[in-house]
């Protein structure tokens, strides 16, 4: 084929750079976590994380992170995933609590903001009308002295609220006090998973409790960027595919019945596996995916990381067999995760390896596409879906997978269609953006 002929080499030898891919590659260094903007969410996420634990200390609440921050694979207006273990009876309290101090922190932000754009407004107007040689004087006299007397009412004013909020003032710690973080737009949705929207510094914070499930994924596509490696090959891929979903095709949001990053991320690995002979490069992997989909029969099969498989008949991976041992006795014998103990939750955070940056191309083509169907690779899998099962799970477990108008089998879950958010009419939708974003790059790549 013509197309495999310019893209890919299957051989691995060297050949020139297609034009798109230089693009591609100063997109990439565009769109990438920067330093500044992952120190800015890391930031957040302490101040996030003051606040729960101040706001309810008797409830032992453990924040952690999951999602696209901590795998760095966030666009730059991507959200910030938080979690939080604390006891399942006491949920609804938590949440109340938690809202309402974030509600305190919004209004406060608000006031702040009114009373700038008073002392800034003040500011003009004494310019104007101050004589030129009596600039600096009125500069330094009586502007300073208002913005002081303002800062002053502003102060005391605060001290009432947030003794009001309950924020103890004389604590360090206690978030009230600290004004670098600008708070907006706090929103409880009582979804399947209640989680609270608050915008914190202009990047979207998603609150939940107890889903601590929710970093097996998150060690999981890690543990499957360092087998690929090839200078993070998956990362980088998942990158440019989200930036086509969500900028060009549109079609990268679950709460809008579209489509999940977790679904992406699986549809994407489905093809990195079967197809890792041809694909070195993200262009490789983002025309490979849109090839693959654009004619994908979702009425017939549904996809997993081992290959399509047929509706109706879940496939069964091929993991090390199963103990002779009951589920009873296994749960007696072997440790199960603590989700209030943090050293477990330091142990499923995911370190970017640096190894694999400087990782040389194996010999075997193989090598790093199959590697991952391999007994050291399943037993991983494995492993994290115990984990999966025995920690607090905010979706209850289901008993079969339930076929929706797209399927996308969960690796950590193989009862879990990911793609059950998706309604009909978005279906077509996506189906449709797939074909045409298939067809629009291959005109580009090859133009006749």
């Amino acid at each position: 084929r013509p197309e495999t002929q310019l893209l890919m080499d299957a051989r691995g030898r060297k050949r020139p750079r297609h034009p798109a891919e230089k693009q591609l590659a100063r997109l990439l260094r565009i769109i990438r976590p920067k330093k500044l903007s992952h120190e800015a969410r890391q930031n957040i996420y302490s101040y996030i994380k003051n606040l729960v634990q101040s706001v309810a200390p008797g409830f032992g609440a453990i924040p952690f992170q999951y999602g696209s921050v901590p795998l760095r694979t966030y666009l730059p207006d991507g959200d910030l995933d938080v979690g939080c273990c604390i006891p399942a009876g006491r949920m609804n309290e938590w949440f109340y609590l938690v809202y309402q101090m974030l509600q305190f922190e919004a209004k406060k932000t608000s006031m702040f903001m009114a009373q700038a754009e008073t002392s800034a407004s003040s500011l003009s107007s004494t310019r104007k009308f101050s004589p030129t040689s009596l600039e600096g004087d009125a500069k330094g006299m009586g502007v300073a002295s208002t913005s002081t007397h303002e800062k002053k009412s502003e102060d005391s004013k605060a001290e009432e609220d947030s003794k009001l909020a309950g924020v103890d003032k004389t604590q360090p710690n206690q978030v009230g006090e600290n004004r670098s973080f600008a708070v907006k737009t706090a929103v409880f949705v009582n979804a399947e998973i209640p989680v609270i929207k608050v915008i914190v510094n202009g990047v979207l914070v998603d609150l939940s409790a107890n889903t601590l499930g929710a970093m097996a994924p998150v060690r999981f596509f890690d543990q499957v960027n360092r087998t690929i490696g090839r200078r993070h090959l998956f990362k980088r891929s998942v990158l440019v595919l989200k930036a086509w979903c969500t900028y060009e095709a549109r079609i990268l949001a679950s709460h809008q019945c579209l489509l999940s990053t977790y679904a992406i991320q699986v549809m994407l690995l489905h093809v990195l596996t079967v197809h890792c002979k041809t694909i070195r490069t993200p262009l490789q992997a983002l025309h490979r995916f849109l090839e693959v989909f654009s004619t994908f029969d979702w009425d017939k099969y549904g996809v997993s990381i081992f290959g399509s498989f047929v509706l109706g008949k879940i496939p069964i991976p091929n993991l090390p067999p199963p103990s002779t041992k009951s589920h009873q006795q296994q749960s007696q014998s072997e440790p199960q995760p603590d989700p209030q103990d943090s050293s477990s939750l330091e142990n499923l955070q995911a370190k970017p390896s640096k190894s694999s940056i400087s990782e040389k191309v194996p010999e075997d083509e193989e090598a790093w596409g199959w590697g991952m169907l391999k007994p050291s690779f399943r037993k991983e899998i494995e492993e994290l879906r115990k984990f999966a099962d025995n920690t607090h799970r905010a979706r209850p477990r289901q008993h079969s997978f339930i076929s929706k108008y797209l399927n996308i089998q969960d690796p950590l879950d193989p009862t879990n269609n990911l793609g059950r958010s998706v309604n009909r009419p978005n279906s077509v939708r996506i189906c449709g953006a797939l074909k045409k974003g298939y067809k629009q790059l291959s005109q580009a790549l090859h133009p006749l």
